[in-house]
């Protein structure tokens, strides 16, 4: 609940900020994302992403993504369970600013997928353990609504609540 009330506040805030020029998405924007994820719904643990986006108009993007999540847990006579996935694979995006007709063109709300491979890898007590699901390969997905925040036209931040490899993201947003 905290968690929506802090996105909630961020966008209502931006929405009241004033609009300082031309920074919208258009055909041809290439966006580089970067950040954290808390509380992943597939494997648990903390995630480091990065991901790029590609404009083909003003309203959809398409680009890639990759990641690292990782979980540990100690058991009886300390012998410990660790998993450790790398996802990677395409990612795709629609940015909501002509269907809510939003004029601050320095707030982005988009929703979107992540589907791609994850290859997990699994050991307790430091013996790896075969017959794990999903060891070495699994199938990866994300679905993700969000919210950007451009503080010029190159640096922003970025926040997502998501079902999938995290279920909240944030971080920081280039525009190239």
């Amino acid at each position: 609940m905290k968690t929506f009330i802090v996105i909630f506040t961020f966008i209502a805030c931006a929405f009241s900020l004033p609009s300082y020029g031309q920074t919208a998405y258009q055909h041809g924007d290439l966006m580089v994302n970067t950040g954290l994820g808390l509380g992943s719904s597939v494997y648990g643990g903390v995630s480091l992403n990065a991901n790029v986006e590609y404009f083909i108009n003003d309203e959809v993007s398409l680009g890639g993504g990759f990641g690292y999540s990782g979980y540990s847990r100690s058991y009886y006579f300390g012998d410990r369970l660790r998993i450790n996935v790398f996802y990677f694979g395409p990612r795709g995006s629609y940015h909501f600013a002509k269907a809510l007709d939003i004029t601050n063109e320095q707030l982005d709300l988009y929703a979107g997928v992540f589907v791609g491979f994850a290859v997990v890898t699994a050991s307790y007590g430091g013996e790896t353990i075969t017959g794990y699901s999903g060891t070495p390969g699994a199938f990866g997905y994300d679905f993700f609504g969000g919210a950007r925040y451009q503080f010029n036209p190159k640096i922003g931040a970025f926040g997502e609540l998501g079902f999938g490899i995290s279920i909240f993201q944030f971080g920081a947003t280039f525009k190239l």
